[in-house]
């Protein structure tokens, strides 16, 4: 897979955490067209770069428990 349809999926994911609209990991993995055991595998890794991701049983989705924004980026120093 390339880096930039790694890279468009976690920025998938982080709109649909951020509008609260996941759904359970099956119903998240069907909407992006991937594996269930895949969703885990980026929210692991989403997980691993910081982002504070919890899945609320309730609502029935993942959710970020403070505010956050996910920025791929180079910056000159």
């Amino acid at each position: 897979m390339s880096f930039d349809k790694y890279i468009e999926r976690i920025k998938r994911i982080d709109k649909m955490i951020q509008l609260e609209a996941t759904g359970s990991p099956k119903a998240l993995s069907i909407k992006i067209g991937i594996s269930e055991r895949m969703v885990y595998e980026y929210i692991n890794k989403m997980k691993s770069l910081g982002a504070p991701i919890t899945y609320n049983e309730s609502k029935s989705t993942y959710l970020y428990t403070e505010p956050v924004v996910f920025e791929c980026i180079f910056k000159k120093i």
